[in-house]
């Protein structure tokens, strides 16, 4: 471990696939698409949101989806992008345990954040939908930086907004490349949130600690904080 003294804070986590599984609710909302359009390729759709160079949120992925099929007009656009929002807000719910885990490493009496990619307005959607910013003492979308992971600035503004230092800072999520890398660079310690990543690289070092579940999440805290007191 790169922490053999760890003392902790503040929790930060990912969003999206950290807390709640995105990725599962994009392919049923790319699937309800396609099958309006009397297609059955929800997951070439999905592709256009992954690889198209875009931006995994904007909705020029479908419009270009149905230009390459020759099925593109306004109305049908417009159909489409109203099916995938709803659809998608939907299917978002949170992992098992995780409102139980959350609650319990609230009590532990640590400051929690969101660190998230998502612009504010599908932020406040996705919570919304979950019930979890209750939880969170801040939430940085990125309109706060106008940079995103794995960029360390918008790190840098969470610890300074949260009142922590990145040494006192557990950050969790699922991406090795966009959160734990740059966690580690600022010297945060590192849990994978291995339940949800759909990505699963080996890289040529290890995190902190690995999460297959909510629960060991709460684990993992408990156990930080316990030798933070133990060695105070």
């Amino acid at each position: 471990m790169n922490h053999p003294a760890p003392s902790i804070s503040a929790v930060l986590f990912d969003m999206d696939n950290t807390l709640f599984d995105f990725i599962d609710a994009k392919i049923r909302s790319c699937d309800a698409v396609t099958a309006h359009i009397g297609r059955d390729d929800g997951w070439e759709l999905l592709g256009y949101f992954i690889k198209n160079g875009k931006g995994i949120e904007t909705l020029e992925n479908i419009e270009d989806y149905l230009r390459d099929r020759n099925a593109f007009d306004e109305e049908t656009f417009n159909d489409c992008c109203e099916i995938y929002e709803r659809v998608k807000i939907d299917n978002i719910d949170c992992y098992p345990g995780m409102k139980d885990a959350l609650m319990e490493i609230r009590d532990l009496g640590v400051k929690m954040g969101i660190l998230t990619d998502a612009d504010r307005l599908n932020t406040e959607r996705r919570l919304a939908r979950t019930d979890l910013a209750r939880f969170f003492d801040a939430v940085i979308t990125y309109e706060d930086t106008g940079r995103k992971k794995p960029d360390h600035e918008p790190f840098i503004y969470a610890v300074q907004e949260m009142d922590v230092r990145p040494c006192d800072t557990v950050f969790i999520g699922d991406s090795m490349r966009r959160d734990l890398t740059p966690a580690r660079e600022l010297g945060m310690i590192t849990i994978h949130a291995r339940y949800g990543d759909y990505n699963y690289e080996k890289w040529e070092w290890e995190p902190d600690f690995t999460a297959w579940k909510a629960e060991d999440i709460v684990e993992i805290v408990s156990k930080i904080k316990q030798s933070d007191q133990e060695g105070a």
